[in-house]
C-alpha cells in the first residue's frame, strides 16, 4: 500500500470535508503534517495516525488538568 494519499482520500477516510483538512493543516498549534509533491499536497498515513494519537493524548491531559482544577476550586469553597 502506498503511504502517501491526497486530500480526497483523507476526507473519505475520516468523513470530513476538504475545508476541515485544510483547517487542520493551517492550525498554528500542532498542524496536520503534510508534504508537497510536485506542487500537490500529500499526507503520510503514518504521520496522520501519529498526529491523531498526539491530539487524543493532549485532550486527555487537558481533561485531567481541568478535573484537578475543578476539584481544587470545590475544596477551597467548602
Amino acid at each position: 500500500m502506498h503511504d502517501l494519499v491526497d486530500t480526497k482520500c483523507l476526507c473519505q477516510r475520516f468523513g470530513v470535508t476538504e475545508r476541515t483538512i485544510r483547517n487542520w493543516r493551517n492550525r498554528k498549534h500542532n498542524p496536520l503534517p503534510y508534504l508537497r509533491c510536485g506542487g500537490k499536497v500529500r499526507f503520510s498515513f503514518r504521520a496522520v495516525r501519529e498526529w491523531i494519537e498526539s491530539a487524543q493524548a493532549q485532550v486527555t491531559d487537558e481533561e485531567i488538568r481541568m478535573q484537578q482544577v475543578l476539584r481544587e476550586i470545590i475544596e477551597e469553597s467548602v
